[in-house]
């Protein structure tokens, strides 16, 4: 598949590529979680309104008694501060960032001037005015949720900052936008995976679209730096071409083989390959078989079971 700079198609790359790319993100996104969860084991029973109870109750064995791995450190932190709950929030609004790139990437795949995927119907709805249309707004919905996640975080820490050590009545407005975003990524995330999971992907209309010779002039510049030239040489002499062929209504695939040669590349026409350009790039990370492939058990060991 053309993979995209700018939104525009840059280089050719693969659909594994590319869904990696977002499995790399949702994997940070656990580690997250995991780190979070860590911090957010311990119980703040006991320590009273602001200093510790004296009703005898023991915060220690309540903590044990309700699954916490620890218990507060310091009485008046345990009541003043409610970062835990504003690290759930930043985690959640990174996660719904993470989410609303997924989403539209599966809006611009199925938009049917690409036509490189359709949707299940159960995640797409037809249009409340044309018969013909079927609408991506599963997609579209959750690229809208993540403002409103991101929105929650805002609230709580607008609501936090400044505010004295001790209880403040305002503290109990941090309820709201902590339910919110966990309801709404409650909705978000399992909505995704089934779009995701039934997602029909076109790869002959994704090939097709790497028949483009213009995805082609890095490999050109890049044939030139192997044959001795300095990049930024290359660079600017594979521009001058494709600006010449241009005005001449022409393309990289009309070149003949002496005008190759006179352009300082042999054989450039077997450039003009999707195959060939993605098995060059080997590095790690990249779109190649190896690498992505690599990439796959990488991201498996990561997820776990």
């Amino acid at each position: 598949m053309p993979g995209s700079t700018h939104a525009r198609a840059a280089q050719p790359i693969t659909v594994w590529h590319h869904l990696c790319a977002h499995g790399w993100a949702l994997s940070r996104d656990r580690g997250r979680l995991a780190d979070w969860r860590v911090r957010a084991s311990v119980s703040p029973l006991g320590a009273g309104a602001l200093a510790t109870s004296t009703l005898g109750l023991d915060p220690a064995a309540t903590a044990e008694r309700l699954g916490f791995d620890g218990v507060f450190e310091n009485s008046l932190d345990a009541i003043s501060d409610r970062d835990v709950l504003q690290e759930f929030l930043g985690f959640g609004a990174i996660l719904a960032t993470h989410l609303s790139r997924l989403a539209a990437d599966l809006a611009r795949w199925t938009d049917p001037a690409l036509g490189w995927a359709e949707l299940d119907e159960g995640y797409s709805t037809g249009s409340s005015m044309m018969p013909q249309k079927r609408n991506p707004d599963t997609a579209e919905l959750a690229r809208g949720k993540a403002a409103r996640i991101t929105g929650d975080f805002v609230t709580l820490t607008a609501l936090l900052q400044g505010l004295p050590l001790g209880y403040q009545r305002d503290l109990q407005e941090d309820k709201e936008p902590v339910f919110d975003a966990v309801d709404t990524l409650a909705t978000v995330v399992p909505a995704l995976i089934g779009a995701v999971a039934t997602l029909r992907i076109d790869t002959a209309a994704m090939r097709a679209a790497c028949q483009d010779p213009g995805l082609y002039a890095t490999d050109v510049a890049e044939a030139m730096v192997r044959a001795g030239v300095p990049f930024r040489e290359a660079h600017r002499r594979t521009g001058e071409l494709l600006r010449r062929l241009d005005v001449d209504g022409r393309t990289l695939r009309d070149l003949t083989a002496d005008e190759w040669i006179a352009e300082g590349v042999l054989d450039g026409g077997a450039l003009l390959d999707p195959d060939r350009s993605i098995a060059s790039r080997t590095g790690p990370g990249g779109p190649s078989p190896a690498s992505v492939l690599a990439q796959c058990d990488a991201l498996t060991t990561a997820l776990g079971p």
